[in-house]
């Protein structure tokens, strides 16, 4: 029992000082600057992160009940941006990456199933789907939909009519 509560006094400490590295700041006025740990309700699931002017500023982390990883998401100025990753039961289940080209920002996105392999992925465009956008069959092998986005709306490039085990 002890060992765990050193390994998780241990990541704590790491987190602490990565969440403290994420919160430094050059501008020179005067800032409220914390880290913020919360459980919403008792026992539920737990996020730690921090603040700067009340705002959540770098890498915020979410926690179940069972104090795994749920999502981590980066923050700057109060708002989601940059990368954000969401599990399942500890495993990578999705992820974003943001980027600004053109005035655009563009949003990279991918789903995966329990073994890592790729189920659906895409980009959107100031937050409306855009492009190519690909569904695979559960196991992550087979293709089974293809559909492109575009202003005027959406078509199917392709779509997989011989296997019957559509999941979507």
């Amino acid at each position: 029992m002890s060992k765990v509560t050193y390994q998780n006094s241990s990541l704590t400490l790491l987190l602490i000082t990565i969440f403290g590295l994420s919160c430094t700041n050059t501008v020179h006025h005067k800032q409220s600057v914390r880290i913020f740990t919360k459980v919403y309700p008792p026992g539920k699931y737990r996020f730690t992160g921090c603040l700067i002017d009340n705002k959540k500023e770098g890498l915020w982390i979410k926690y179940d009940s069972l104090g795994k990883i749920e999502s981590e998401t980066t923050y700057v100025d109060g708002k989601a941006w940059g990368e954000t990753k969401v599990y399942e039961d500890g495993v990578l289940a999705g992820h974003t990456k943001d980027t600004i080209i053109e005035k655009d920002t563009i949003t990279y996105s991918s789903q995966y199933n329990s073994l890592g392999k790729t189920l659906v992925s895409g980009r959107y465009v100031n937050g409306v789907k855009n492009g190519i956008w690909k569904y695979y069959q559960v196991d992550g092998k087979k293709l089974k939909k293809v559909e492109n986005y575009t202003k005027t709306g959406m078509n199917v490039v392709y779509k997989d009519t011989v296997t019957k085990n559509l999941d979507f």
